[in-house]
């Protein structure tokens, strides 16, 4: 068994012997439309990597690894994750990113900005305890949980985004040399490899662009 594979099971002793931090989390249980929400906007704000990115097909696949995401948590917390592969959603869920060219900076950000607002929701929780000590000892446990967590999935997802990025280069290299001949035609382009990678690229149906071909010099040519 691996180091990620083995935290899940040391994550869910710690919980059952911090009951309060075990009630936080599992409370958190029907409430991922609401993380999303809080992740997404944040997303939306601080990462430019996403801005030209974000379409119908990319929301819905953003918002069901949340919900996959928040059951995972909640069946640590409980004690009731039984899967011999815990992480499995997560290399879908990379690997779908990959094919979709989602940049991996982005996808490990939002992941940053999902621990900020799991972290956001524990302190105002906890806040409203009225044992304080109870509550700090479960404040710790809670930091150290969503640190690690997000450490292991960033380091699953990481892994299998590269593994996947590399395997599509090759059909991805044609749908690039088709986009830029559109674009060099004036035209719109015809393929749906094509239309997905303009809208990453940021560019709308409709939008004025224009285009500059560049061509290097000469190592013995000085430029005029």
């Amino acid at each position: 068994m691996t180091k990620a594979d083995s935290r899940p099971t040391e994550w869910s002793d710690r919980f059952r012997k911090t009951p309060l931090a075990r009630k936080v989390v599992v409370g958190l249980e029907g409430h991922s439309k609401e993380i999303w929400r809080r992740t997404f906007d944040l997303l939306k704000e601080d990462s430019p990597e996403y801005r030209n990115a974000i379409d119908d097909e990319f929301t819905e696949e953003s918002r069901s690894h949340c919900g996959e995401l928040l059951a995972a948590i909640v069946a640590i917390a409980a004690g009731r994750l039984k899967d011999s592969d815990p992480f499995a959603f997560v290399r879908k869920h990379a690997e779908w990113r990959a094919r979709h060219q989602v940049p991996l900076v982005a996808s490990l950000h939002a992941y940053r900005l999902a621990h900020k607002t799991y972290w956001g929701i524990t302190r105002e929780t906890l806040a409203k305890q009225a044992k304080q000590k109870q509550a700090l000892q479960a404040l710790t446990i809670l930091s150290d949980f969503w640190i690690e967590l997000f450490e292991v999935v960033g380091a699953v997802l990481e892994e299998a985004h590269i593994c996947e990025e590399a395997r599509v280069v090759a059909e991805n290299t044609r749908a690039y040399a088709a986009l830029i001949d559109d674009l060099l035609s004036g035209n719109e382009p015809a393929g749906a490899d094509a239309r997905q990678l303009r809208l990453l690229c940021g560019m709308r149906p409709g939008m004025k662009m224009a285009v500059a071909v560049i061509r290097p010099f000469a190592d013995d040519v000085k430029p005029r």
